[in-house]
């Protein structure tokens, strides 16, 4: 019984895990292209 109970705490640890990370993520790659695009804007500006 609390077996089964565990796994399914772990199942859902896991799932949350994985949320979250991919939120990172996100998170990382749309704020390295936000600066990406400034650089290059800038760059577009001072030509």
């Amino acid at each position: 019984m609390w077996l089964r109970f565990a796994l399914g705490g772990l199942a859902m640890l896991a799932v949350v895990a994985l949320f979250w990370f991919q939120f990172r993520l996100a998170n990382k790659v749309s704020r390295v292209e936000d600066v990406a695009f400034d650089h290059l804007e800038h760059k577009a500006k001072s030509h």
